[in-house]
């Protein structure tokens, strides 16, 4: 099978869904939902490549605050000032920025969202949430890429919505997890979003997100051919997400 495989064309376009209120101008919007259509479904679409699902970092608007954890288990919170494929640029608050090298990352992400993972962990693929518009895609061994809500995921098996029907994939016959993720919206469309609401209708960003067109990222939970991680270090940065198998620590003498 081609690297570049076309998500439109391989396992069905991704329907937008309008979650952020809706008209009462029925005429206006049945004038205007072709134009809408033919938008969504030609001028924005999305591809996975395989040589660029395991590292969405230079994908991802660089004005956003996101969580970082190291290789040495520590935690980084700053601005994802720049991203290149070897470097991460981090502005921390009131601190001079700092460079770490790709391979020091372990994973990034804001709250309970992952938005890059480099290690293979099922425990991951068990606690990463997926809302509307958003999706697990499975490739598996033999080469098929399949995409569906998760229904049920237990130790060994992923159980995906499709349509009207619902199919069960052991873990064994499965090469590689993906959460096809929205990108998060940019820090100045969120402010604006929070403190000055109405004033969204002037944001470009708005509409993108209104009509589904805001982009995805492919986020890497689960890699068979890599070595499993599901140690609960995750957890040092990101306190919302909890291991369904992780137990609470004692606190630490002081």
């Amino acid at each position: 099978m081609s690297p570049d495989i076309t998500i439109r064309q391989q396992i069905g376009a991704l329907a937008p869904e309008v979650t952020m209120g809706r008209t009462h101008n029925s005429s206006y919007f049945a004038r205007t939902a072709p134009l809408v259509a033919f938008t969504i479904l030609f001028a924005h679409n999305p591809k996975v490549r395989a040589q660029d699902s395991a590292d969405t970092t230079q994908s991802l608007q660089h004005d956003r605050v996101f969580s970082y954890l190291l290789a040495d288990g520590s935690c980084l919170f700053g601005e994802l000032e720049s991203a290149d494929k070897s470097n991460l640029t981090i502005r921390q608050y009131n601190k001079p920025s700092i460079k770490i090298p790709k391979t020091d990352l372990v994973q990034m992400g804001q709250g309970h969202e992952l938005f890059y993972s480099a290690r293979s962990s099922w425990s991951d693929v068990e606690t990463e949430k997926i809302y509307a518009r958003e999706a697990l895609i499975l490739k598996l061994k033999n080469g098929k890429l399949v995409r569906g809500k998760p229904k049920t995921i237990a130790s060994d098996t992923i159980e995906l919505q499709q349509a009207l029907t619902t199919k069960v994939f052991q873990k064994d016959q499965i090469q590689t997890v993906l959460a096809w993720k929205i990108k998060p919206p940019t820090a100045s469309f969120e402010f604006v979003l929070e403190e000055e609401g109405f004033f969204t209708i002037f944001y470009p960003e708005f509409y993108k997100r209104i009509f589904g067109l805001e982009g995805h990222v492919p986020v890497r939970l689960y890699e068979s051919s890599l070595t499993q991680d599901d140690s609960d270090g995750i957890t040092r940065c990101f306190p919302s997400r909890s291991p369904v198998t992780s137990t609470p620590k004692k606190a630490e003498a002081k």
